[in-house]
C-alpha cells in the first residue's frame, strides 16, 4: 500500500512537474537555443565545405597546369618523375613544390584523335579507359583551352588494386596555337573526412551546449520563479481569519509591482474584514441590551394575573422572538470571536461520553415536547483535549438541529461514539443521526456555509404556531464545522431523501503526543 502511495505521490509531483512554467520556459530555452544551433552549425558545414572545395579546386588548377608544363613534343610524353613506392589507401595532400608526381596523383594524357599517349600513376586499365572517354566528352570546351572539371567531379577510381574517390579536372595542351593533347589529372581528396569530423565535432559540441544551457536554463528559470514561488506561498498562507501576512518583495521590475500591488491588496482586504468583524460584535453586543430588557419587561407582565388570553398569546410570541433573536446574538458574537482567530480557549481534557450524556438530558424536554426520543449507543470510555463548552456547544447545536428537522416524518434522534484509525492515528467518531425527511443534493454542498438554509420541505415544526415553525438562523452547522476544525478534527454530513440525516464529527482522541504540554 506504501508502495502505490509512493508511486501515486511520484506521478503527481512528475505531472506537476511538466505543467510547470518553470518547465516550459527551460523547454522554450532549448528550442530556441535548438535553433540556433543548427543554423550556426549548417552554417559553418556549409562554409567549410564550400572553402574546402575551392581551396582544392585552386591546388587541383595549378597542379595540372605545372604538370602538363613537362608535356614533350618529341616524345609526345610528360617529363615527370612517378614515385617508387606508394603508400596505400591514404588520400595525399596535393603539393605543388615538386615537379614529380606526387603519391595517389593520376592522370591520363590523350591524342587529339583520342589514342592513350601515357597512364600517370597506378590506374588499372579499367579505370584509364574511363578517363579517356570523359575526356574525349569535355575536350569541346578543353580544346578552347579551359580548364574543365570532368562531370560528377568525384569518380571512383582503382589504384594499385584500391578503389578511391578523385577529383579529375582535365585540359587541352597546345603548341604553336594547335592541340597537341588533352590531359585528365586528378587526386584523391580528404575533403569528406574532413567535413565529417567537422561534423562530428559540430555534433558532440551542440549536445554539450545543449546539456549545459539545459541545467543553466533550469536554474535561471528557478531563480526567475522564486519571486512567484513567494507571492504563491504567502497567498497560501492568508485565511479570511489571518490577512496580516504580506509579500514584501524587495524588488523594482514587473515582479516587484505586481507584489506592491498584492500587498495593496490584501491591506484594503484587512482594513475591510476589520471593519466587518468589527460591526458584527459592536452590533452583537449592543443588541444584548434591548433584548434583555425586552425580556425582563414581557416576564414582569406575564406574571400579571388578570392578562387578558389574547394579550399572553402575544407575549409568549415576543419571548420566543426574543428567545430566537437572542440565540442569533450569541451565535453571531461566537462567530465574529472565531473570525479574529486568536482563540483563548483553554485546552482540558474532555471525555466525550459524559458530555453526550449531558447533552442528551439537556436537550430531552424539547426531543418530548416534539413528539421524538434520543436515543444514545454505546459509550466507550473516549476523550479528547479541547474546551468543553465549545464542543458542548457544537453537539448542542447538531441535536438541536437533528430534533428541528425532523418534523413529523421522524420519531428518533440517535447519537454514538466509537473509536476509529485513520492514517495511524486514533480518533473518536461522534455520530448524531435523525430519520427525518432527508436533505435534497443540491443542498448538501451548501450545508456548513454561514446563514444557508435548506429546502422549506425539510421543516422542523410540529407545533401549530408560527413562531415554534421558524427555522434556524443558518449558522449552526457553520459554527459546528469551526469548532471541529479548531479542535483538529473534521465533520462531515450524509443525508438520503426520506431516509435521514446523519453528521459525523471525528476528533484526535487524548494521548501524549496531543496534550496541550506536548
Amino acid at each position: 500500500m506504501g508502495q502505490i502511495t509512493r508511486g501515486i505521490m511520484l506521478n503527481v509531483r512528475l505531472a506537476r512537474f511538466f505543467k510547470s512554467v518553470r518547465f516550459h520556459l527551460t523547454l522554450w530555452y532549448l528550442a530556441v537555443l535548438a535553433i540556433i544551433l543548427v543554423a550556426f552549425g549548417l552554417t559553418v558545414y556549409l562554409s567549410e565545405q564550400h572553402a574546402l572545395s575551392v581551396q582544392f579546386d585552386d591546388l587541383l588548377r595549378a597542379r595540372i597546369q605545372q604538370v602538363a608544363l613537362t608535356y614533350d613534343t618529341t616524345t609526345q610524353q610528360l617529363d615527370i618523375s612517378v614515385p617508387t613506392s606508394r603508400k596505400p589507401a591514404e588520400a595525399s595532400t596535393i603539393s605543388t613544390a615538386t615537379r614529380g608526381l606526387n603519391i595517389n596523383e593520376v592522370g591520363v594524357l590523350l591524342s587529339p584523335q583520342g589514342q592513350v599517349l601515357q597512364v600517370l600513376g597506378g590506374l588499372s586499365p579499367a579505370s584509364a579507359t574511363g578517363i579517356a572517354t570523359l575526356t574525349l566528352k569535355a575536350s569541346a570546351d578543353t580544346s578552347r583551352g579551359y580548364l574543365v572539371p570532368l562531370p560528377g567531379e568525384t569518380l571512383t577510381l582503382i589504384t594499385s588494386g584500391k578503389p578511391s574517390d578523385y577529383s579529375l579536372m582535365s585540359m587541352a595542351i597546345f603548341r604553336q596555337q594547335q592541340v597537341v593533347a588533352y590531359l585528365t589529372f586528378g587526386a584523391p581528396s580528404n575533403n569528406a573526412q574532413q567535413l565529417s569530423t567537422l561534423a562530428t565535432t559540430l555534433l558532440v559540441a551542440g549536445a554539450a551546449v545543449l546539456l549545459l544551457a539545459a541545467l543553466g536554463g533550469f536554474w535561471l528559470a528557478g531563480r526567475a520563479m522564486r519571486p512567484i514561488q513567494a507571492i504563491t506561498a504567502t497567498a497560501r498562507q492568508i485565511g479570511a481569519s489571518d490577512l496580516s501576512r504580506r509579500i514584501a518583495l524587495r524588488r523594482r521590475d514587473e515582479l516587484g509591482e505586481l507584489a506592491g500591488t498584492f500587498d495593496q491588496m490584501l491591506d484594503r482586504l484587512e482594513k475591510a474584514f476589520a471593519r466587518q468583524r468589527q460591526f458584527t460584535a459592536d452590533a452583537s453586543h449592543e443588541l444584548r441590551t434591548p433584548l434583555t430588557i425586552i425580556e425582563l419587561k414581557v416576564s414582569r407582565l406575564l406574571q400579571q394575573p388578570d392578562l387578558p388570553e389574547t394579550e399572553h398569546a402575544a407575549l409568549i410570541t415576543i419571548q420566543q422572538e426574543r428567545q430566537h433573536m437572542t440565540d442569533l446574538v450569541d451565535d453571531l458574537l461566537f462567530m465574529a470571536r472565531a473570525d479574529t482567530g486568536h482563540s483563548t480557549e483553554p485546552r482540558d481534557l474532555v471525555f466525550l461520553d459524559a458530555l453526550i450524556l449531558d447533552i442528551a438530558e439537556r436537550f430531552e424536554p424539547m426531543a418530548q415536547q416534539r413528539a421524538l426520543r434520543i436515543e444514545v449507543g454505546e459509550l466507550p470510555d473516549l476523550a479528547t483535549y479541547g474546551d468543553r463548552l465549545s464542543l458542548a456547544r457544537m453537539l448542542g447545536n447538531l441535536v438541536e438541529n437533528a430534533l428541528k428537522y425532523s418534523g413529523s416524518a421522524g420519531c428518533r434522534v440517535q447519537i454514538a461514539l466509537a473509536p476509529c484509525e485513520r492514517d495511524g492515528v486514533h480518533w473518536a467518531r461522534l455520530t448524531v443521526s435523525d430519520d427525518g425527511p432527508g436533505i435534497a443534493a443540491r443542498d448538501l454542498p451548501h450545508v456548513f456555509e454561514r446563514f444557508y438554509r435548506a429546502d422549506a420541505a425539510r421543516t422542523h415544526s410540529t407545533g401549530s404556531d408560527e413562531a415554534s415553525a421558524r427555522a434556524g438562523s443558518g449558522l449552526g452547522l457553520a459554527i459546528a464545522r469551526w469548532i471541529a476544525e479548531a479542535h483538529g478534527g473534521a465533520i462531515t454530513l450524509d443525508s438520503t431523501i426520506g431516509k435521514g440525516t446523519a453528521v459525523t464529527i471525528t476528533l484526535p482522541l487524548a494521548s501524549a503526543s496531543t496534550s496541550p504540554s506536548a
